[in-house]
Parts: C-alpha cells; structure tokens; sequence
C-alpha cells in the first residue's frame, strides 16, 4: 500500500514532469492553490508553493493573479529576445 507521503511525492512529480514537458513546447501550464478541490486536484493544490517553487527554479516565468485566497500561476517558457 502507498503511504500518503508517497502519492502525494509521485503524483507533485507527475505533474511537474508534464509542465515542463508542455512548457517546452511552448504552451502554459496553469497552477492553483487554495481552492476546495477533491482527489488528486486536492493534492497539487496544497502543494501549489513547492510546484510554483520548483518550476521558477528551472527558468520558467509565470504571471499571477490572487484574490479572496485563491492563488493562480499562468507558466511559459521563458522568453529568448534579442
């Protein structure tokens, strides 16, 4: 049986390994946190800060918007300007 600290880890990792994947072809990811969200949504919502976190950490930028306790990341990849 998986502990609970396990599929949370697999299923943060999982999602990740799709952003990046979606962000290097060229299309956003969205992120949220703070909403009342059921099964494995419930799990990348609590854990919205080390996603948001990690994907910064690898050179991804991303607007924002947050209101009444709701946080909403849009990621791209970032932008190569000469």
């Amino acid at each position: 049986m998986e502990s609970t600290h396990s599929k949370e880890t697999r299923v943060v990792q999982d999602f990740i390994n799709m952003s990046v994947k979606s962000l290097e072809e060229g299309e956003p990811v969205y992120v949220s946190g703070g909403y009342i969200q059921s099964g494995d949504n419930s799990i990348l919502d609590r854990n919205c800060d080390v996603i948001v976190n990690h994907l910064s950490s690898k050179g991804y930028t991303y607007t924002t918007n947050h209101g009444y306790g709701c946080k909403d990341y849009k990621f791209m990849k970032q932008l190569k300007l000469v």
